[in-house]
């Protein structure tokens, strides 16, 4: 059965989207310890981690949003934090899974989904939101499938701040140690029905169901990359097997 991960669902809404790549990547990953493999920084899933801690631990003392958080959300009353979980659902061909960064639950009774993400958000961060679109869309969807009404869906870009023009600011954050601050920023995503999650879904599930990767993008530069790569081993192989 296929296993489809939320963060994987808007993949094919991408503009440079390659079913190849996409079908290796997904029958044919790549290990953490292959042999050829570099330890990755561990420093992303850290800030993570602190990010969803300070927030709610900011929540369970004040009842509330941190102001930087809660400034962009003025028109949103937060009653409750609730405990992310990895939830699912099963199709008859695959499983469709994921498990939100936060989750508040608003006056109302209904659902307010967010996802952190520690980046600028840059023209190359904007090529990537229909896929986080389509990840927080997900979210829903299996939230909904419990029961619950979600409403609301947003992107909570936590930018390191930059003081190019006056170095002096840096300078000063960082007398007694080194300090980073951050920028919030907050993208309202729009809310999909149903019917546009599912057929997203098998959409995807069709290429991944393939017995042998489909052809690939015209013009993909990791198609190319790869085939290159093949071929210089295979050269090898046959040259240093005798």
């Amino acid at each position: 059965m296929i296993r489809l991960n939320a963060r994987s669902l808007g993949e094919i809404l991408k503009e440079d989207f390659c079913p190849r790549c996409f079908w290796l990547k997904y029958h044919h990953p790549v290990k953490v310890d292959n042999p050829y493999s570099s330890p990755m920084p561990g420093m992303f899933s850290t800030l993570d981690a602190y990010i969803k801690q300070v927030i709610n631990t900011t929540f369970s003392i004040t009842n509330d949003l941190p102001k930087w958080v809660k400034e962009h959300l003025s028109e949103f009353e937060v009653v409750e934090t609730i405990k992310p979980n990895r939830e699912k659902v099963t199709f008859e061909e695959f499983e469709l899974l994921g498990e939100p960064d936060a989750i508040w639950r608003l006056k109302d009774g209904s659902i307010f989904i967010a996802d952190y993400k520690t980046a600028q958000l840059t023209d190359a961060q904007k090529n990537l939101l229909p896929l986080y679109e389509a990840q927080l869309n997900a979210y829903a969807y299996l939230l909904e499938q419990k029961g619950e009404k979600v409403k609301y869906l947003a992107l909570i870009y936590l930018q390191p701040q930059r003081y190019k023009k006056n170095a002096d600011i840096s300078v000063e954050l960082s007398k007694e140690k080194l300090t980073l601050h951050f920028d919030c920023v907050v993208k309202l995503i729009d809310k999909w029905n149903k019917e546009k999650v599912e057929e997203l879904a098998y959409e995807t599930v069709k290429i991944l169901s393939l017995p042998e990767p489909p052809r690939g993008r015209d013009e993909c530069k990791s198609c190319q990359e790869l085939n290159k790569w093949l071929e210089e081993l295979w050269d090898k192989v046959i040259k240093y097997s005798y």
